[in-house]
């Protein structure tokens, strides 16, 4: 077995989200955004935020997991 693979060593990768593999859409309303979430915050407010995917983030995180 090569030196580099322990097969008992557990490893954690961890992947920064924001602005990293999504990117937040200020204003949703002059452009586009791929999904659309809801935001609540402390004071009960609740807003509707946009955010845009990064290209091949979905497949990064299949093949990681």
């Amino acid at each position: 077995m090569p030196p580099f693979r322990k097969p008992h060593i557990n490893k954690t990768i961890i992947f920064d989200l924001d602005e990293t593999l999504v990117h937040c859409v200020e204003d949703i309303y002059n452009n586009p955004a791929d999904k659309l979430i809801k935001v609540q915050f402390p004071n009960g407010e609740v807003a509707t935020a946009g955010i845009n995917i990064r290209p091949y983030a979905i497949e990064c995180l299949r093949r990681a997991s």
